[in-house]
């Protein structure tokens, strides 16, 4: 999934005249009461480490999102009831671009549109999402499809497409371990029900069958919260850390 982090917009001047905390997401809600306040991909063993530090509002909603890579980016968010504005500022403070989630009449995330990209989502009745399709025109550049049960992703397929050729990787839950950090949507309501499962490996196949294995380790922070994943690869290991709100 989009490490940009997915996250990230048009019509700013429009948007900041509106109220921007009228999201509603209808009858799906925000479940992750503990908001991820800072978190940090470490690369071993160079131990590069990349930084993002989240800000939210009253209503839980991320405002902001500072990037530390090297640059210190970073990106705001602006909230309308069919629409969310993220604007793209450069280490200078200069905005660039902005890209656009677009919400339907519950408040759910439908379609995301990024440079020359587009995201759709879907949802099941009970307000889980269960895929992600990345179009650039008329090309399929990847898909993610789920299986939800008990409010659990079971199971997970991201197909990656690229020329004739596609890669699949299959994704493996744990469902006896708490997911604090909700992936890269960092719980935020507009992309539907948080599920609660969290990764335990993903195989890659190709058509001899599995070529590659990444699996996940968790640590647990004092209040049973993830504070580290550890994720081992036979090209590069690294970590992710998370702090909380």
């Amino acid at each position: 999934m989009k490490i940009k982090i997915l996250i990230s917009a048009c019509f700013l001047p429009a948007l900041l005249s509106c109220n921007k905390n009228v999201v509603t997401p209808g009858k799906t809600g925000n479940n992750h009461k503990n908001m991820v306040k800072t978190e940090s991909y470490v690369y071993h063993p160079t131990e590069t480490t990349y930084r993002y530090t989240y800000t939210y509002n009253e209503n839980n909603l991320i405002e902001r999102l500072d990037i530390d890579d090297g640059t210190s980016s970073y990106i705001t968010f602006a909230y309308s009831h069919n629409m969310i504005v993220e604007q793209n500022y450069d280490q200078n403070g200069i905005p660039r671009e902005t890209d656009t989630l677009y919400l339907d009449g519950i408040g759910l995330v439908v379609s995301y549109h990024w440079i020359d990209h587009i995201i759709q989502y879907t949802y099941d009745n009970d307000g889980y999402r269960i895929s992600e399709v990345n179009n650039r025109g008329n090309d399929i550049l990847e898909s993610f499809t789920g299986t939800i049960k008990n409010g659990n992703c079971v199971k997970m397929f991201h197909v990656y497409y690229k020329e004739k050729d596609s890669e699949l990787q299959e994704l493996s839950f744990n469902l006896d371990k708490n997911n604090s950090v909700t992936w890269d949507h960092k719980g935020q309501p507009y992309y539907g029900k948080s599920d609660v499962n969290i990764i335990d490996h993903i195989d890659y196949r190709g058509c001899a069958g599995i070529y590659r294995t990444d699996t996940y380790s968790y640590v647990y922070n004092q209040d049973g919260l993830v504070g580290q994943i550890n994720i081992s690869t036979p090209v590069q290991d690294y970590s992710i850390n998370y702090t909380y709100y």
